[in-house]
């Protein structure tokens, strides 16, 4: 038959959103000696492809791309040195062409497909013939085209150093590819597996795939203390051995000994991880760790459990075969789960499919059950609003507090309703999804929200005052929000997420534009960090009750200022925040000057005690901002 000259292909044309991918017809390959000419039948995506499109993947790619890592096809035609493939062979391509056996290296790595390496969302591709692998007799392409990825990974987590082994128990975190695919091979081998989900839905498959145990970890917040109870009794010694065997039980009921193995998903979760790990137990690391400052405590932890804690890189075309061995000797329990299959054509819905599943569906949120105390704060579970086009979905990551949301708790402000308000105007957090129609955002930018999000520019009127957060429309103190995509600031690049919650500072601002500021406060340590920010003259009001005539002494122009006011039209002007375009002034001011306009914070609460937080700012002894951290920065 004759082959074909061209190909239909997806191009990501820049990188920033899958939305840029664009079908383009392309010249097939000359086909190499050593080479393979496959017609792909089917691609499976991973959250890795969506991280490569948005630009948040932790190596830097070029534009131009063709995305994606996994698939499976049909040989259509061999070079002339290839004698293990012939025409009509189902095969699979590895992960990375150059990872043939034993462990990765950089040369392997940078031919990793879909990412440094041209990937398969093509018709038709020509490969290494060394870097293919049979597909079992018993699976689709469908099927087939989830292997090189997730299950690959899974297989070389769970088979590595200490290969899994029955009457292990086994904890996976999450219900993505590897997890599920982690879960069948252990269940395949004789494991007790513990499955955790944030999805009663999603546990409920995890269940019928072969978890023995499940967690909901939203309900349960200390669910490793929950997966050690699920194992007791393992390392239990006989009586004959220990007259105290009784001690043991008890200890053993009370605590449990941990797991043997976790599939770990990413860096925030690795404190309870250790902690449901057994000595001596395996961690592999599968996904991306997350930038999570709790890392730096871990170390005496791993050593304390004599930890063994693997970054897991997919894995190599001899692991591949092994791991298609027991599939084929496990056909039953090893099969493919597949959520939803898309034509070619619709490659983009595709991607939009793959981040709504992996987008949070609820978040926790707190509520101001009724008006009179911020004691009545509770945190309830709601579902994330709908993500509209014209919308971006933030993952908050610091609030500030305010006076403001102090008078609001205890009533002394008018907001219009007394009950089940969502607190706090002040965040700054990180884009996990915009809208179709959002062009300014991106996954993984840093931004702040404007305290009114109508308020774009110029004077505020009744219907921007009417979208002021945590006051007249829902306010910020939750896991997951969504904003209009014109309401959101950028955060300057030399702020933390808990610094940028806090802007603006209006000392420092005044400080950077050149002004001389005289600072007031009740106490002189305060007026000690006013002095460190810049401010010239300093004036406890407490022991300088008449500090109006204070002011006038440091500087005798000011006599000549506030006589002419009373005899002239003056603009005398109250300040009710400002617009999104004031504030993006201001981060030109803030970044311009880095080192005057630093925020002040005088202490960070976890989300878990926003109550405590509150009682702090009440107290009135802060100096600078009090900040409730949602998700470590």
């Amino acid at each position: 038959m004759s082959l074909p000259q061209t190909t239909r292909e997806y191009v990501l044309s820049k990188i920033g959103t899958y939305k840029d991918l664009r079908i383009r017809e392309s010249q097939v390959p000359r086909l190499r000696a050593s080479e393979v000419l496959v017609k792909v039948h089917a691609v499976s995506l991973q959250y890795r492809d969506h991280a490569i499109a948005s630009g948040t993947y932790p190596i830097q790619i070029a534009g131009g791309l063709v995305p994606c890592s996994d698939m499976a096809g049909e040989v259509i035609a061999v070079g002339e040195d290839v004698n293990q493939w012939k025409t009509g062979d189902r095969v699979c391509s590895n992960f990375s062409t150059g990872h043939l056996h034993g462990d990765p290296d950089e040369a392997s790595a940078a031919m990793s497909l879909g990412g440094q390496a041209p990937g398969v969302l093509t018709e038709y591709r020509t490969f290494p013939a060394q870097a293919l692998v049979r597909i079992p007799d018993h699976l689709s392409y469908a099927q087939a085209s989830t292997l090189p990825c997730a299950a690959v990974t899974a297989y070389s987590a769970l088979y590595g150093s200490r290969p899994v082994k029955a009457g292990d128990y086994v904890l996976v975190l999450g219900t993505g590819g590897v997890s599920i695919f982690g879960l069948q091979l252990a269940v395949a081998s004789g494991a007790t597996v513990i499955a955790t989900s944030s999805s009663d839905e999603k546990l409920q498959v995890a269940a019928k795939l072969g978890a023995k145990y499940l967690i909901n970890y939203r309900k349960t917040p200390d669910w490793d203390k929950e997966v050690k109870k699920f194992v007791r009794f393992r390392f239990l010694p006989a009586d004959s051995q220990y007259a105290d065997w009784d001690k043991w039980v008890v200890l053993l009921q009370t605590n449990g000994v941990g797991v043997d193995h976790i599939i770990e998903v990413g860096g925030g979760t690795l404190p309870k991880s250790l902690n449901a790990l057994r000595m001596g137990g395996h961690i592999h690391v599968i996904g991306v760790v997350s930038n999570d400052s709790s890392g730096v405590d871990l170390v005496l932890p791993m050593i304390g459990k004599a930890a063994n804690f693997r970054g897991i890189h997919v894995g190599s075309v001899a692991q591949f075969k092994d791991l298609n061995r027991l599939l084929e000797a496990n056909p039953e329990k090893t099969a493919p789960v597949i959520d939803k299959i898309f034509s070619f054509e619709n490659a983009i819905d595709a991607y939009d499919h793959l981040i709504m599943s992996i987008l949070p569906q609820t978040t926790r949120e707190y509520v101001l059950t009724k008006v009179g105390a911020y004691r009545n704060l509770e945190i309830r579970e709601s579902p994330v609003p709908q993500l509209g086009a014209s919308d971006v979905l933030v993952k908050v990551h610091a609030v500030s507090l305010q006076y403001r949301d102090l008078a609001i708790s205890i009533g002394a402000y008018n907001v219009g309703k007394n009950e089940n308000i969502v607190p706090c105007s002040d965040m700054a957090g990180e884009v996990i999804a915009v809208g179709e129609d959002v062009k300014e955002w991106k996954q993984g930018d840093r931004v702040c929200s404007n305290f009114s999000t109508g308020h774009l520019h110029g004077e505020p009127d009744e219907a921007s005052v009417a979208t002021s957060l945590g006051g007249q429309s829902p306010g910020v103190l939750t896991q997951y929000r969504t904003f209009p995509a014109d309401a959101l600031v950028r955060v300057p690049s030399h702020l933390s997420y808990v610094q940028a919650s806090t802007l603006p500072f209006g000392l420092q601002l005044a400080v950077a534009s050149g002004a001389t500021v005289i600072a007031t406060s009740s106490s002189d340590e305060k007026l000690e960090i006013a002095a460190k920010l810049g401010a010239k003259h300093l004036i406890n009001y407490r022991t300088t009750p008449d500090w109006d005539k204070e002011v006038k002494k440091i500087d005798a122009a000011e006599s000549n200022l506030i006589l002419p006011i009373i005899t002239k039209s003056v603009d005398v002007r109250g300040i009710y925040i400002g617009s999104v375009a004031q504030f993006r002034d201001m981060n030109r001011l803030i970044e311009a000057n880095p080192d005057k306009v630093v925020p002040v914070i005088d202490k960070v609460f976890p989300f878990e005690n926003a109550a405590s937080a509150y009682a702090h700012l009440e107290s009135q002894k802060h100096v600078g901002k009090v900040v409730i951290e949602v998700f470590k920065d």
